[in-house]
């Protein structure tokens, strides 16, 4: 389920597979209007439902009078996304043990708002993309590819074979973002806020980075972190540079 004006305004545009779209009886308004005419367009069944209906289908989360429902997430081919990315020179994310699906959607938004290539995920101690990271992305994962694989540790290194780089995000050994220079391809991992990368992950990894504090707190939601590595990371791979 994908609720929000927006959210399900960009998940019509993106082509995203979706089985019915629930709207509020009378779909007064130009933006649920809109949405109904998008869906009708694509041949998705539109259901005008009171907002109680709404309320329940939507888990009590601020629908604003729209609710998408998708079919289940489809996961990207691990071995197209590492080609695609590879040839373009580009970022690749990994997370290792993050479990709020929540926090696992917005660092899908902010790779995708940010140019990485893709997002690689583990089976075990993940998150998966549920609805709940579908609905924090905002349509993002209709445009960013996100692999789901069974042993991280044996991806990032395979990934290393194919000619990327693993930057491991650790706030007490690693460097600031400027003084990483390992050229792209590359891809940056991402562990859980309570414990970090697990040792078996940062075996792997060719650098280690982390973010610069200068306040009190040491540390920073994963998803915030992932953003500003992710935007360090391009540009210091972007060839302008």
């Amino acid at each position: 389920m994908v609720i929000g004006r927006n959210a399900v305004g960009e998940v019509l545009r993106s082509g995203t597979r979706l089985r019915c779209l629930h709207l509020a009886e009378g779909g007064v308004g130009k933006d649920l209007k809109a949405l109904a005419e998008a869906a009708r367009r694509r041949g998705v069944k539109v259901v005008f439902s009171g907002r109680d209906t709404l309320d329940r289908i939507a888990g009590g989360g601020r629908h604003q009078g729209a609710a998408a429902v998708l079919d289940p997430f489809d996961y990207a081919g691990l071995d197209r996304l590492v080609r695609e990315v590879g040839e373009s020179r580009g970022l690749l994310l990994a997370l290792d043990s993050v479990q709020d699906p929540r926090n696992l959607g917005a660092v899908i938004r902010s790779a995708e708002a940010l140019g990485a290539g893709g997002v690689i995920i583990p089976r075990d101690r993940q998150a998966p993309v549920t609805p709940a990271a579908e609905r924090t992305a905002a349509g993002a994962t209709a445009h960013l590819p996100v692999a789901r694989v069974g042993n991280l540790a044996r991806t990032l290194e395979r990934l290393k074979k194919a000619g990327y780089w693993v930057i491991g995000a650790d706030s007490g050994q690693g460097q600031p973002p400027e003084r990483i220079d390992l050229p792209p391809p590359r891809v940056l991992v991402l562990g859980s806020e309570e414990k970090g990368l697990r040792p078996v992950i940062l075996k792997q990894c060719d650098a280690l980075v982390r973010i610069p504090l200068s306040g009190k707190v040491d540390s920073l939601n994963v998803a915030v972190a992932a953003g500003i590595l992710i935007y360090e990371l391009t540009r210091s791979g972007s060839p302008d540079r």
